[in-house]
């Protein structure tokens, strides 16, 4: 039996997709209401950002190229502010560079091109000049961008970096196996909904009030080992009702596993579809989501 052969009619549906022109890299939602991410052209060797708002989908940017055309990212987000980064060389991982951009206006505000991002708070940003073995820390404006004083080590391990917290954090999933100790009834689901189907590798799940949503890799040509295929797809299950409200492949026909392609903040499912369409779905309520 195949997985769709088991899907009705969608119950619920996405409240908005963006659609990217590049493969959609990495994504950062952030407190002042905005998601930003970057648009990757392998081929071209290109990489662009953007920001949306997150609850409507609204373009705020895209299509913005702020330093290297290709050597560059996304350091960080701190309230308003975006920060990416650069590197020492295209042949080393180490980063190095800040620039600061406007969340909402995609305005490049400041670029210090000779130090390397070490955490945020408040207004200030702790920052590292020199070679790792010989670096010196300072801390510096968050709006300008200017140094405002050398740190020692004994004041830099007391700078408490806010950069990865969310007033409303990102929940991602977990495997089925975690929870399954927890709360039998979710592998119970989960084993239920995936029954005839060829499943490659782990299953992930995250459980949101009444809501179960499942990622999982179906094994297309099964037997076929030697160069095999897989679907993505995610699936929301209503426990309460014990239906499938919602179903989608992610990824079809691809050649390797694909992991957690979906996380949950402020009772929005977000996803990656076909790896250029980034989609919005309302799971409701107002839970905390949750391995149980």
């Amino acid at each position: 039996m195949r997985l769709f052969d088991l899907f009705g009619k969608n119950r619920i549906e996405p409240t908005w997709q963006y659609r990217a022109k590049s493969w959609l890299w990495h994504l950062r939602p952030t407190d002042a209401g905005a998601i930003v991410g970057e648009e990757r052209d392998p081929v071209r060797k290109v990489v662009t950002f953007f920001s949306v708002n997150r609850d409507t989908g609204a373009v705020f940017w895209r299509d913005a190229s702020f330093v290297d055309q290709w050597w560059t990212g996304i350091e960080a987000v701190h309230r308003d502010m975006l920060f990416l980064h650069g590197f020492v060389t295209p042949e080393l991982p180490q980063h190095r560079g800040i620039t600061a951009v406007d969340l909402v206006t995609g305005r490049k505000l400041w670029e210090r091109p000779e130090l390397r991002f070490a955490g945020a708070r408040d207004d200030r940003l702790l920052a590292a000049e020199g070679n790792p073995a010989s670096e010196r820390l300072c801390s510096i404006s968050r709006a300008t961008g200017q140094t405002e004083a050398w740190v020692g080590t004994e004041d830099a391990l007391k700078f408490a970096d806010q950069s990865a917290e969310l007033n409303e954090p990102m929940h991602f999933p977990v495997p089925v196996e975690a929870v399954a100790a927890i709360d039998p009834s979710i592998e119970a689901c989960v084993r239920t909904r995936l029954a005839g189907v060829q499943v490659a590798g782990p299953i992930s799940v995250l459980v949101h009030g009444a809501r179960c949503v499942i990622s999982f890799h179906e094994h297309v040509n099964f037997p076929d080992v030697r160069k095999p295929h897989y679907n993505n797809i995610l699936m929301v299950v209503d426990r309460k009702a014990e239906k499938v409200v919602f179903s989608m492949i992610l990824d079809a026909g691809i050649g390797s596993l694909v992991p957690e392609p979906f996380f949950v903040q402020r009772n929005t499912l977000f996803c990656i579809r076909e790896r250029r369409t980034l989609l919005a779905l309302p799971l409701g309520g107002h839970h905390n989501p949750s391995a149980i």
